[in-house]
């Protein structure tokens, strides 16, 4: 899109050469030239993001179940938060937050749309904890985890038909932090 304004901007705001004849009509024609250029690609990139869906064979949407356990110490960690990411170029989506029980375990379903274009989505979890942290106060440790393609579905009656993808246990006593006893 960016590409489609700079090229719009460039053909409609350039001064047309003060001298008639041969060059006023090159001028006009790479003008024009560049003002098609950029009609073809917002064109394009309209029609894709309107029939994205048509494209992929049905639906745009992309769900995914997933579900884990906390242990501090080899006891359920009861305090855990994990949040739910999905990596773009520029900045990361926010696709949840969900907190451990009273056994350590956590569930956690989104439904989102898939990237931009053709592109997989790419989700992370990053699990917030105080297992083994040593400061005052608000202090904890974290650390991410990629979820596994096989968690994602195309539909969210796909993978309501699933079973819930198992991140399995998490011994966050030996988990290398992402970042360690930060506090706030």
């Amino acid at each position: 899109m960016k590409a489609f304004f700079l090229i719009f901007l460039l053909a409609t705001t350039a001064v047309t050469p003060v001298h008639a004849g041969f060059w006023g009509d090159v001028w006009d024609t790479v003008t024009d030239a560049a003002v098609a250029v950029a009609k073809v690609v917002h064109d394009g990139y309209h029609f894709l993001s309107v029939h994205l869906d048509k494209f992929l064979g049905g639906t745009a949407d992309t769900s995914m179940r997933i579900k884990g356990r906390l242990l501090c110490k080899g006891k359920p960690y009861t305090e855990g938060r994990v949040d739910i990411y999905e990596e773009d170029l520029f900045e990361d989506d926010d696709w949840g937050t969900v907190t451990t029980n009273e056994n350590g375990y956590w569930h956690a379903e989104t439904d989102d749309k898939l990237d931009f274009l053709w592109n997989e989505n790419e989700p992370y979890i990053v699990v917030y904890h105080r297992c083994g942290v040593t400061g005052a106060g608000d202090c904890f440790n974290s650390f991410s985890k990629p979820v596994p393609q096989d968690a994602m579905h195309r539909t969210k009656a796909e993978a309501d038909a699933a079973e819930v993808y198992d991140m399995g246990k998490m011994e966050l006593s030996l988990m290398r932090p992402i970042s360690q006893n930060v506090c706030k």
